[in-house]
C-alpha cells in the first residue's frame, strides 16, 4: 500500500492532517497582539472575550479546511482533530497564558458551547454571502463583535473582518498544498 501511496500520491487523510499545525490557527494566536482594539482593558472582559475569538477562530480553521480542502475525508480529518485539540490543548493553552477558563464563562459544557457557536457563524456565513463577500467578512465581524459585547466599534470590526480574512488566505494556502 506504502507502494502505491508513493507512486500515486494518494495520502490518506490522517496523514495529511498530521502534518498541519491546526494550533497554529486558533489556540497558538498571541491574541492581544491580533485583536488590540478588542482587548484593551484589564478587567475580565478579555477572558470572555478571548473566549469568544478562540471559538471564532476554531470555527474559521474548520471553514477554511471545509472550503479549501478537495478532498472531503481530509475536512472531516480536520474537524475530529480540531475539535479534540480545542477542548484539550487549547483550552489548556488558553487557561495558561490568559487565564480563561469556560467553565467560569459559560453556564453550558463546552462541548455544547463550541457547537453552538460554529452553528451560529454557519448560519450568519450563509445568511450574508454574496458573489461580492463570499465569506461575508463584515457580516461574520459583526457577529463575533455581538458576542464580544462590542458592538458598533468599527475599528474592531475592520481588525476582525481581515483577520478573518487572511486566516482563511493562509489555510487556503497550506490546503491546496497538501492536497
Amino acid at each position: 500500500m506504502g507502494l502505491l501511496r508513493t507512486f500515486f500520491g494518494v495520502a490518506s487523510a490522517a496523514d495529511i492532517v498530521k502534518g498541519i499545525d491546526l494550533g497554529g490557527f486558533f489556540y497558538s494566536d498571541n491574541y492581544k497582539e491580533s485583536y488590540p482594539s478588542l482587548l484593551n482593558s484589564t478587567d475580565s472582559s478579555n477572558r470572555s472575550r478571548i473566549a469568544e475569538l478562540y471559538l471564532f477562530r476554531a470555527w474559521v480553521t474548520n471553514l477554511g479546511f471545509r472550503v479549501f480542502t478537495s478532498r472531503k475525508e481530509v475536512a472531516e480529518r480536520v474537524t475530529y482533530e480540531l475539535v479534540n485539540l480545542s477542548n484539550t490543548l487549547g483550552r489548556a493553552v488558553l487557561a495558561s497564558e490568559y487565564g480563561v477558563e469556560f467553565d467560569k464563562i459559560s453556564n453550558v459544557d463546552y462541548m455544547t458551547l463550541l457547537d453552538s457557536r460554529w452553528q451560529h457563524y454557519d448560519s450568519v456565513l450563509l445568511a450574508n454571502q454574496t458573489d461580492e463577500s463570499p465569506f461575508a467578512d463584515f457580516a461574520i465581524a459583526g457577529s463575533v463583535l455581538q458576542l464580544c459585547r462590542c458592538i458598533g466599534d468599527p475599528i474592531s470590526q475592520m481588525s476582525v473582518a481581515s483577520g478573518y480574512l487572511i486566516q482563511l488566505a493562509r489555510i487556503r494556502q497550506v490546503a491546496t498544498a497538501r492536497r
